[in-house]
């Protein structure tokens, strides 16, 4: 049995089993000038199709819980619908419905229990000082296409209350987790939106506890921050690929962040995530999206690097991989925290770097299987990969405080040729089972030959990529027979040893050059040894079992193995590594000399003062010391000169470090400078000590922060020679940083 309200009722309804059955209908319209609506003291079932209004008071007043199935409009002045009650509640608010207040709250739960549910999916709203949505202790709804907006705020949640919007929520704060209110979740795949604070907000107090989670869903929208108090965790869901762009600017002070098991995420931009990190999903870094990892890293999901960048500044645990999917992919982690994690995919242009080392650390490392071991002359790190990786290349980067050590893997480029039986052939006209003459003379098939072609402006590190260009004649004549470009980090043969090519770099026989992409080919024969390549004697690829990573066809290429020390498997190597030391500085030397015999020789190097573009005349010089005056107003003030690495001109140097001048003893005003105050801008190396004092180099292009000072004084202490090369020149110019 039911009943029905139609017509039009003036004055406030009372629910009664004496007057009406239920559940009741209100089909007409029931407009009240003074107090209440409609009042239900018992549960009652209430259909709405028709109107219901009070312009003084509320609409709606469930005492006892109940049903409301809204398909019309309930309007009020103060809530549109309240429920005070201990009762299980259920209320729907249809496409086609409307739940207004003017200066209340539109729908006020707050007295629901566990069980009791709100389904909106039409439009709830509240005045300049009300909120659209307060609940607690229930299940929330707000679908596609539905609308909660208020005041104050959109939607309050109190204990025990679960929210989840598909639609739009709106107000001065979006959604708002008041002080004191725990086990509250949050799911969020639709619009939040804030006028003046923050999209959602879990506010934490004295004593935070942390029992609240916001879900993300792909889709969603945020018109403002969400901030967790420190008392609510943040998961990214779902099933489809999403994408937020710089989230830690979005979410912020949250306990844990986490991406869910099945749920994938581009979580693209330059983002630091300070809070412990769970993904046992699938984290997608693109190239030209970096994420710094400032605490822990968990989980057993996938860190897909598509190009991208990832730093762990904290432990990695085991189950957790790192996909390295894209050519340029770079992914760091400090040496004093474990990475325990599984390395995937790693091939030519990809990149991993250690830091946290001291200065005068070194580092070696070996493959066995599908472990690197990276010996520091203290306790070992260990890199495991989900298949033997192949050579890898170790090498410390220049001008890195703390020391930071690469990890890379080498090989031939696009064009070079190989000796052959029929004569020299380019690598990129061979396949399995042609032959190549060896260095002993022998006719030897090639096994394998895979290629990877490579970015080079969209890698991190594009030193640890780009090719390194030979000279004909370089080692001798016809060695090689004509210009050769091989990757940084792959080996020639000199002297019965091995020696990566990039340790020989000497700015003019043998230069780095930069190219906007190539592509690097692996030819492998039965075992590791070395071939022809322009004549000069070059390594062949040591197969590890990651031939599956290559791709084999044309293209534009490198020849030789790839990017830094490698760390080779020592019993299968062709000839014993040179990685430093008196024979290194020999090898170097003998570079020189005939570098020398070129009439090529070492000058002094030149700088200037440049303060906004224009070069400023010292007003006194005397012999190391220089005074300079300065422009009135703030300027854009920089140290120019020319740079170079010291060890590209001295064989026994190990420094690769760009050097430009050092400087030492800066005035402003009469004021001396500390050595490292801001005055030391972009484009200074670190203080340094040495005999009488502390000075600082620059890399060629230092900027200086004079704040407002009208004299500028400084010492020099030195400045870096660079190559002096006659006209006709061999086509090197002398870098200038500007």
């Amino acid at each position: 049995m039911s009943d029905t309200i139609s017509g039009t009722v003036l004055s406030g309804v009372t629910l009664s089993s004496a007057q009406y059955a239920d559940p009741v209908a209100i089909e007409g319209i029931i407009d009240v000038a003074g107090g209440n609506a409609l009042v239900a003291p018992l549960t009652w079932t209430i259909d709405v199709t028709g109107t219901i209004a009070a312009s003084d008071d509320g609409g709606v007043l469930l005492l006892a819980g109940g049903q409301i199935d809204n398909h019309g409009l309930v309007t009020a002045a103060s809530d549109a619908v309240l429920s005070t009650s201990g009762r299980a509640f259920d209320i729907q608010n249809e496409a086609s419905g409307t739940l207004a207040s003017a200066s209340g709250d539109a729908v006020k739960l707050s007295g629901g229990v566990t069980g009791s549910t709100l389904l909106n999916a039409g439009l709830i709203s509240a005045g300049n000082a009300g909120i659209g949505l307060q609940i607690g202790a229930a299940v929330a709804i707000n679908e596609a296409g539905g609308v909660i907006e208020g005041g104050s705020a959109g939607v309050v949640l109190g204990n025990v209350a679960s929210f989840d919007n598909f639609g739009t929520v709106g107000g001065s704060t979006g959604i708002l987790v008041p002080i004191g209110q725990n086990y509250v979740d949050i799911v969020q795949g639709g619009l939040v939106s804030a006028s003046s604070g923050p999209a959602i907000s879990f506010t934490g107090g004295a004593v935070m506890t942390v029992t609240d989670t916001l879900t993300v869903l792909p889709g969603a929208t945020f018109d403002g921050a969400a901030i967790g108090g420190q008392v609510a965790d943040l998961v990214f869901g779902g099933t489809t690929e999403g994408t937020f762009v710089n989230p830690t600017q979005e979410f912020v002070q949250f306990n844990t962040i986490s991406i869910a098991a099945g749920a994938t995420w581009d979580l693209a931009g330059i983002s630091t995530i300070s809070s412990s990190f769970r993904n046992d999903g699938t984290l997608l870094v693109q190239a030209g999206d970096a994420i710094d990892f400032g605490a822990a890293v968990s989980g057993s999901g996938v860190i897909d690097l598509a190009g991208g960048f990832v730093d762990f500044a904290n432990t990695v645990a085991a189950g957790t991989t790192i996909d390295f999917n894209a050519p340029g992919s770079f992914m760091q982690f400090n040496q004093s925290h474990p990475f325990s994690g599984t390395v995937e995919g790693f091939t030519p242009g990809d990149t991993i770097d250690i830091t946290g080392f001291g200065a005068s650390q070194q580092l070696s490392g070996t493959v066995a299987g599908n472990v690197l071991t990276l010996n520091n002359g203290l306790a070992p790190l260990y890199v495991t990969f989900a298949t033997a990786p192949g050579p890898l290349a170790v090498v410390a980067i220049g001008g890195t405080n703390p020391k930071t050590f690469e990890v890379v893997v080498p090989c031939f480029r696009h064009g070079t040729r190989l000796l052959t039986p029929s004569g020299l052939r380019p690598v990129e006209t061979l396949s399995e089972g042609d032959e190549v003459i060896t260095l002993r003379g022998e006719v030897r098939q090639i096994a394998w030959r895979g290629r990877r072609r490579i970015d080079c402006r969209r890698h991190p590190v594009p030193e640890s990529v780009l090719p390194v260009l030979i000279e004909k004649d370089a080692f001798g004549v016809g060695q090689p027979c004509r210009d050769l470009y091989l990757s940084p980090d792959h080996a020639i043969w000199i002297d019965g040893s091995l020696v990566e090519i990039k340790r020989l770099i000497n700015g003019l026989s043998i230069r780095q050059v930069t190219v906007p992409t190539v592509t690097y080919y692996h030819v492998e024969l039965e075992s590791h040894d070395v071939v022809l390549a322009e004549m000069l004697p070059a390594e062949t690829y040591l197969d590890c079992g990651n031939r599956f990573q290559f791709e084999d066809g044309d293209a534009t290429i490198s020849l030789f193995p790839d990017f830094g020390a490698l760390a080779r498997d020592p019993g299968r190597l062709y000839a014993p590594v040179v990685d430093g030391g008196p024979d290194l500085a020999r090898i170097r030397a003998g570079l020189q000399y005939r570098v020398a015999s070129r009439g090529i020789r070492q000058k002094a190097g030149n700088f200037q003062v440049v303060a906004d573009g224009k070069t400023v005349a010292p007003v006194w010089s005397a012999d190391r010391h220089r005074i300079y005056r300065l422009p009135p107003a703030p300027c854009d003030l920089k140290l120019l000169s020319t740079a170079s690495r010291p060890a590209e001109l001295d064989p026994a140097s190990e420094d690769w470090r760009w050097l430009g001048i050092a400087i030492c003893d800066a005035v402003l005003d009469g004021d001396p400078v500390d050595i490292a105050a801001p005055f030391f801008g972009r484009g200074f190396h670190g203080p340094e000590h040495a005999g009488d004092g502390w000075f600082r180099w620059t890399d060629g292009t230092a900027t200086m922060d004079a704040a407002g000072a009208r004299e500028l004084a400084f010492t020099v202490r030195a400045v870096a020679p660079v190559w002096d090369v006659p006209a006709p020149s061999c086509g090197v110019s002398v870098r200038h940083r500007a």
